[in-house]
């Protein structure tokens, strides 16, 4: 094979491996688009489940770590939050409100 023939099917291979990529990344973002401006019920449904998810697993990892944080004995050396008051009643407030209204 010359190396011209080679160029000719190598460029020829990455366009096929270029439309292969953009045909798939549209139809990944219209089946993201479609579900998320969706009104049907089902789908509905598993968006509200999912955003549960994902918020309640947020809002927990930040409860072990006030967990963790507290169980230190009141330290504030080794302490990731509770030197800073500011930041702790900030978080803690984040924490409040992702659990009421999000779970």
């Amino acid at each position: 094979m010359q190396k011209d023939t080679l160029v000719v099917y190598l460029f020829a291979w990455y366009g096929d491996f270029l439309k292969k990529c953009k045909k798939y990344l549209v139809n990944i973002y219209l089946s993201i688009s479609s579900s998320l401006y969706s009104t049907a019920h089902k789908n509905i449904a598993l968006l509200y489940g999912g955003l549960g998810i994902g918020v309640g697993s947020f809002a927990g990892s930040m409860s072990a770590l006030f967990r963790y944080n507290l169980s230190g004995g009141g330290s504030t050396n080794d302490s990731l939050l509770l030197g800073d008051g500011g930041l702790y009643n900030t978080l803690i407030t984040a924490h409040g409100l992702l659990m009421v209204f999000f779970l």
